[in-house]
């Protein structure tokens, strides 16, 4: 990064599972710059880095298994979300697992809360069940989940069939319905 004429630069070991490219991206303040990358085998990770008064880092997840990964700061860049979904490709029928109770669902991805003032991350299951009849519209499928955190802690997400808002605290798993929040 270059600044006021000089240069800085910040380094990582290379990854162990391999490195299939990646992207920066600024906070709104451009405070952090966020380092996210994939192995090219179904993973993701990430480097949170602070740009002042110097480079460091901040905080990092390795590679968790997910596809298309997308992330938001709060308003108040407390806290970064990842929402990664299990695959960056619409599921099939063969997907979906039966709960003890004969219910049908699919392990669809997870989010991961960083909070930046301490390091500190946590990561909720996205689960989600389905009536035996319905079926996803494989033609809108997008795997950006243009995830959103205020500064509450609740988070909204877009799902093959909407915008879904999650209160804080959310649980370890989410449950959802196609369609609307389980419960």
């Amino acid at each position: 990064m270059r600044r006021g004429g000089r240069e800085e630069r910040i380094d990582f070991p290379y990854p162990d599972a391999g490195f299939g490219g990646g992207a920066l991206a600024l906070s709104p303040s451009e405070r952090l710059l966020l380092f996210s990358y994939f192995s090219g085998q179904s993973e993701e990770a990430y480097r949170l880095i602070s740009t002042e008064p110097q480079l460091r880092e901040l905080g990092s997840c390795p590679y968790l298994f997910g596809e298309a990964a997308s992330y938001a700061f709060s308003p108040d860049e407390q806290t970064m979300l990842m929402a990664l979904p299990a695959s960056c490709t619409p599921w099939e029928k063969d997907h979906l697992q039966e709960d003890r109770s004969g219910n049908l669902f699919l392990d669809f991805g997870l989010l991961r809360l960083h909070r930046v003032v301490d390091d500190v991350a946590t990561q909720h299951s996205l689960r989600v069940y389905f009536e035996e009849a319905w079926e996803p519209d494989s033609d809108d499928y997008d795997p950006d989940l243009q995830p959103e955190i205020d500064n509450e802690g609740s988070v909204t997400i877009t799902l093959p069939w909407g915008r879904v808002k999650l209160a804080a605290p959310i649980s370890d798993i989410v449950e959802l319905r196609a369609g609307r929040p389980r419960g």
